[in-house]
């Protein structure tokens, strides 16, 4: 896998885990803050309901439950959702509301106060802006997504240039290999240390192809004269047959060094990759 490739993954994996992570997060937080304000509301509908009780104002129905005339606790409030049956166009449903039942003495009267909200409105409201949030988020991740990968890969070109580069280098190129310039320190880094490695290979390379040749040539200058010398002793008279049966495995013996020695060169070429056909 390339690392490009990898990096993408890698963004697209934690992108995903933010987005959920960060969707429950907004998903709570913005379901607490509505239900305050709704309380709060409820709270505020309550305190003018009790003030038009006080000041004797007109109001609608009032019932007080059975359990009001048990004393109950002054001011006391009670939160709760329930649900509401309605009839609307003919359709029987029940709504979900958000209830506060407040119990008040006002003028020696005590009083049950009931404040409703509807949670429908709230929710269609809620839902609304975790869509918008989450379509927010989801387009913003997607756009730094493509940006991200537009730039790794300016970023990352010179790098795959240079290795193509490095493909084709040979260390029988007569120049230097010359790579790409780029604005990375660390891949103007590992260009330096790339240059100076093939420089450092090229040298070697010539020292040992010149060392090579020279030890090959030096050494067949002294195994011919062996070999000469050693065809002249065989062809003398004064020599005796055990004397002539060493001087010939002489002679057999530098005819194989010499061989050895061509065969050598010829491997050292080989590898050295002095020959165009295969």
């Amino acid at each position: 896998m390339k690392l490009i490739d990898n990096a993408k993954r890698t963004y697209i994996i934690y992108s995903v885990i933010i987005f959920i992570v960060s969707s429950i997060i907004i998903y709570f937080t913005l379901k607490n803050i509505l239900a305050e304000r709704q309380d709060e509301k409820l709270l505020w509908d309550k305190e003018v309901i009790a003030k038009k009780l006080k000041y004797s104002y007109p109001l609608p129905i009032f019932e007080v439950d059975d359990y009001v005339s048990k004393a109950p606790p002054k001011d006391t409030l009670y939160f709760k959702d329930t649900l509401i049956h309605q009839i609307v166009n003919e359709v029987s449903k029940f709504e979900l509301y958000r209830q506060l039942t407040s119990i008040e003495t006002l003028h020696g009267k005590t009083y049950t106060i009931i404040t409703r909200s509807s949670n429908v409105r709230n929710d269609d409201f809620f839902i609304a802006i975790v869509l918008s949030v989450g379509i927010v988020v989801f387009l913003l991740m997607v756009t730094v997504f493509f940006v991200n990968t537009t730039i790794l890969k300016n970023v990352w070109r010179p790098f795959y240039e240079n290795l193509d580069i490095l493909k084709k280098f040979s260390v029988e190129d007569e120049q230097s290999i010359n790579l790409l310039d780029t604005e990375v320190d660390e891949f103007k880094e590992l260009n330096s240390s790339l240059i100076k490695l093939t420089n450092k290979i090229k040298s070697d390379y010539t020292n040992l192809k010149e060392f090579t040749e020279n030890a090959s040539h030096e050494m067949q200058t002294p195994l011919a004269i062996i070999q000469s010398k050693s065809e002249i002793l065989m062809q003398s008279d004064n020599l005796d047959e055990d004397q002539k049966q060493q001087i010939k495995s002489i002679y057999a013996a530098t005819q194989r060094l010499a061989k050895l020695n061509k065969t050598l060169l010829l491997l050292s070429k080989i590898e050295n990759q002095q020959f165009s056909d295969k």
